[in-house]
């Protein structure tokens, strides 16, 4: 909450106060502390969160019940911290796949100095107490992925959160991503008899080790397209961290 809410949170509170068992007329010292202990969340978060109380609660709130009733409405869907760190750290490695929300992507965006300084320890410690405040008031987590140039990792990372229902099951248009093309000898000997028309050992060979070499290029040349990519992706990602927090300072 801004300090121009505090007008509309004071009034809300001294209502919800006024109507249910237990409440209080509060001073304007008073009100002031309740404010602060819930200053962290967006106005309409507290304002849905009182709502939700006198539906249930048997008593007037304190800020402990709003805070609570917020935390299971946002925060308590956000994974823990230390699994949020552990995937941060796959996202320094350029090869891996990560698959992540807004608020670890922000939060390993604090913690990457301290990280890329050496000092591992600190980045954890920077990268927990971010993450733990950017959660309280940050919506639904999604899920969004960030892709490695490792194949084998990219599709190891892929089908581990649709296991754990972070992405949807892949759509055949999307099956590439785990299922690269591969290329058999059977194949390249088929494919040779088909050029020639001939069954001749040394055409086929000669074919299989110009369809290798052409394979061997596009794979070079699939890879460096797949780190160019990674690389802008990687970067579009922590200009856009960058611009939300500028625009909070």
């Amino acid at each position: 909450m801004q300090k121009s809410d505090f007008k509309q949170f004071a009034e809300r509170w001294a209502d919800i106060h006024d109507v249910m068992p237990g409440g209080k007329v509060f001073s304007q010292r008073t009100m002031t502390i309740v404010f602060d202990a819930l200053e962290d969340y967006p106005l309409e978060a507290v304002f849905q969160a009182i709502k939700i109380h006198a539906k249930m609660g048997k008593f007037a709130p304190s800020p402990a019940d709003i805070v609570e009733i917020i935390s299971e409405r946002t925060g308590a869907k956000h994974i823990g911290c230390e699994e949020a760190w552990s995937i941060a750290l796959e996202s320094f490695d350029e090869y891996s796949t990560v698959v992540w929300t807004q608020p670890i992507a922000e939060a390993r965006a604090i913690a990457s100095n301290l990280y890329f300084d050496g000092d591992k320890v600190a980045a954890r410690m920077a990268f927990k107490d971010a993450y733990n405040r950017i959660i309280k008031t940050a919506p639904e987590p999604s899920w969004t992925v960030t892709e490695g140039f490792d194949m084998a990792r990219r599709a190891d990372a892929i089908k581990q959160a649709v296991l754990l229902k972070r992405l949807p099951p892949l759509k055949a248009d999307s099956r590439h991503l785990i299922e690269p093309p591969t290329t058999t000898v059977a194949g390249l000997i088929e494919s040779a008899q088909v050029k020639t028309g001939k069954v001749s050992p040394l055409a086929q060979l000669k074919l299989i080790k110009s369809s290798l070499t052409a394979n061997e290029d596009d794979g070079i040349a699939r890879r460096e397209k797949e780190r160019l990519a990674f690389e802008r992706l990687k970067q579009e990602m922590l200009d856009r961290v960058a611009d939300k927090l500028q625009a909070k300072v």
